[in-house]
C-alpha cells in the first residue's frame, strides 16, 4: 500500500514539474501581452486618426526609420480608402509566440469597410529594458486585392 502511494506521489510530482517550469517563462510572455494590448490599440487608433506622434511612440528606432511620417500618412489614407477605419476595441488575439528573438502577436481586428476580419500582426522586441514595436503587418481580402 505504501509503495502505491509513493508511486502516485512521484507520478504527480513528475507531472507538476514541467508545468512549474513552463509557468516561469510565462511572466515574460505576460509582460509582452500586456504591453501589446495597450500598444496595439493605440497604434490602430493612431492610424485611424492619421496621428503619427501617437503611432510612433512605441516604435523601435528601426521601425521609425522604415516608416517615416510621410509613409505613415500614405498608409493611413490607403487604409481609410480600402478598409475604412479600425473599430475600437474589436481586436481579438489569435496567438502569441517567440520567433527569432521577437514576440509575434497576431490579432483579428474589425474595420468599418471590410466585411471579413483583418489580420493584424505586431512584432515586439525589448531594447534597453523597454518593449518596442519592431514591425507590423495587415492582411485582409480587400487589402490583398489592391
Amino acid at each position: 500500500m505504501k509503495l502505491k502511494i509513493s508511486i502516485y506521489i512521484i507520478a504527480i510530482c513528475l507531472l507538476l514539474i514541467p508545468s512549474f517550469f513552463s509557468c516561469s517563462g510565462s511572466v515574460v510572455e505576460d509582460e509582452y501581452i500586456s504591453f501589446a494590448e495597450t500598444a496595439a490599440e493605440d497604434y490602430l487608433i493612431a492610424i485611424n486618426n492619421n496621428d503619427y506622434e501617437s503611432f510612433s511612440k512605441d516604435l523601435s528606432k528601426e521601425m521609425m526609420e522604415a516608416l517615416p511620417e510621410e509613409e505613415f500618412k500614405k498608409l493611413s489614407e490607403r487604409f481609410e480608402k480600402i478598409i475604412g477605419n479600425y473599430i475600437e476595441d474589436s481586436k481579438s488575439m489569435i496567438t502569441a509566440e517567440r520567433k527569432s528573438g521577437y514576440i509575434v502577436i497576431i490579432y483579428n481586428v474589425k474595420y468599418t469597410d471590410e466585411p471579413d476580419d483583418v489580420r493584424f500582426t505586431i512584432t515586439l522586441q525589448k531594447t534597453g529594458g523597454e518593449i518596442q514595436i519592431a514591425g507590423s503587418w495587415f492582411d485582409s481580402p480587400k487589402l490583398r486585392s489592391e
